[in-house]
Formats: C-alpha cells, structure tokens, sequence
C-alpha cells in the first residue's frame, strides 16, 4: 500500500496550490459550494446523520425544507474551510489581518499575561487552521493535539503545510512522554489548542437530552 503515498501528495500538493491560487474569500465561497453539493449529492450517510440532528435539535420547529437547507449549507461551509486553511491572502495584496479578524483576543492575552501557556479548547466548528494562523499573525507559538494519516508521505506532507503556516502539531495517541512534553511547551509559554472532533469513551454526559461521550483531555491537563 505504500505506492499510494505519493499519489495522495500529489493530489494534496495540486489541491493546495489550486487553494492558493483562488483570487479572493468570494472564489473560495463558490469552490465551496461546488465542493459542497457534490459532497451532499455523494455522502448519504453523511447527509442522512446531518438531517437527523437537525432533527433532534429543531424538531417541528422548522420544515423538512429549512432541514435539508441547513444541512446542505453545513456541507458548503465544511468544503470552504477546506479551500480556506492553506489560503494565502498576502499573495493576493490582501492583509491578514483584513481577511480573518480575531474577536476576544483580550481573554488571551489575559491568560497569556500569567506567564504561564494557554490551553484552547474548542469543538471542530468553523477554521481552526485559520483560528491557529490568526493567533500566530498576533504572536503566538500555536501548537495542538493532531490525528495523523496511517499513509507515512500524507503524514509528512500534512506536518510540513502545517509547519509552513506555524502551527506545530503533536501526534496521538502520546507516546508515554507525551504528556509531559505538552506540559513542558505550556510552561515555555505555548498555545495549546484542542479541537474535540473525535469519538471517545472518557465520560458519558446529557446532551440535549441524550446521553454523550465526551472527551475530559483539555479539563485533565
């Protein structure tokens, strides 16, 4: 299986330049919508469990209509976040700053200003590349909890970009020093940021009335 490494670079590679080439935040908007429907069109299962939630969070309180809007509106924006992580506005005569703005940066700093590192915890909602590439344009050293691909040249590849927009990743599961590397990077003053997208068994919490798993990683640490 490893022949296939470099066949998913280079399609990695060629996507991440067609991300870079995109003109401006509208071209992007459309490359997501048309990434998006067809990613609606393709995935049932996908679009079957996005209809359910809607479901179980809105009940009767919107159409079956407004539910399928919804869920294919949910399906464009994961696309655009796609095409958004490696985009470079800079090349575009565009300031960072401009295109992405960072809202209630003063709580980090607050933290921050203990002298001490910083743990960010945040469901997978929205960019958090782009949430990590917005903190270091203010300075800080951005560092977060990764999957990494089971494909070793993706698994390199995919370091490297995020090395090439400053955000460090550690690998899981840690290794049996991991924890305590993490501690010693917060303690040089490190972001740390955990975006909780993945299925675990740590503690069985009541989510709009049913029962969850919810990972306890972020709250231990």
């Amino acid at each position: 299986m490893n022949f296939l490494g470099p066949v998913w670079v280079f399609f990695l590679k060629l996507f991440n330049d067609a991300c870079r080439a995109l003109p401006s935040q509208q071209a992007i908007s459309r490359m997501g919508r048309l990434l998006g429907g067809l990613t609606y069109f393709l995935q049932r299962k996908r679009r079957q469990v996005a209809l359910n939630n809607l479901e179980m969070i809105l009940g009767d309180r919107v159409s079956d209509r407004q539910r399928r809007t919804i869920a294919r509106q949910s399906f464009d924006s994961v696309a655009t976040t796609s095409f958004e992580m490696f985009w470079q506005p800079e090349r575009h005569g565009i300031e960072f700053d401009q295109w992405a703005r960072v809202e209630g940066l003063e709580h980090l700093q607050a933290a921050h200003a203990k002298d001490k590192g910083v743990i960010i915890a945040c469901p997978h909602i929205g960019n958090w590349g782009v949430l990590g590439r917005a903190l270091i344009s203010h300075g800080y050293q951005m560092e977060g909890l990764m999957r990494p691909s089971s494909i070793p040249a993706v698994r390199a590849h995919i370091a490297a970009e995020l090395g090439r927009i400053g955000i460090t990743p550690t690998n899981t599961p840690l290794p049996p020093d991991g924890f305590k590397k993490i501690m010693e990077r917060l303690a040089k003053g490190a972001a740390f940021l955990f975006v909780a997208d993945r299925r675990v068994s740590d503690y069985l919490i009541d989510f709009l009335g049913h029962p969850a798993w919810t990972a306890h990683g972020a709250a231990t640490m």
